[in-house]
């Protein structure tokens, strides 16, 4: 779920047990997607980016990709590589994973060794 608190955090259903997060923000988020299998989250916020996270552990997968504005959605293409999003300037943008992964195990391997192997 996304928050005003600037967050996003997963919890199971109907148990409310804390799965990951809280994936913070600098501001409200406004928008949450996952990619096709479940392990990557996409969200946006009105502290005008887009971010990656890996949902198992709620870790950041790479820098923030920057808007010109408020993220308002997000949806993420079949494969999981590639993201759109719609700011509150009127723009959608499509964003590719700039790296050498080709599928979304690649992806997160690449992101934990990125992050010291977490």
């Amino acid at each position: 779920m996304g928050a005003s608190d600037f967050s996003v955090t997963i919890f199971s259903y109907p148990e409310g047990k804390l799965l990951a997060g809280p994936m913070a923000h600098s501001g409200v988020v406004r928008a949450i997607a996952f990619s096709p299998d479940g392990r990557v989250v996409v969200s946006g916020s009105q502290d005008q980016t887009m971010r990656l996270w890996d949902a198992a552990t709620g870790e950041p997968l790479g820098a923030p990709m920057v808007h010109d504005s408020w993220v308002l959605d997000v949806t993420v293409r079949a494969d999981g590589l590639a993201f759109a999003t719609g700011g509150n300037d009127r723009i959608a943008r499509i964003w590719e994973i700039p790296s050498t992964a080709s599928t979304v195990e690649e992806l997160l391997s690449l992101a934990r060794r990125a992050n010291g192997g977490r």
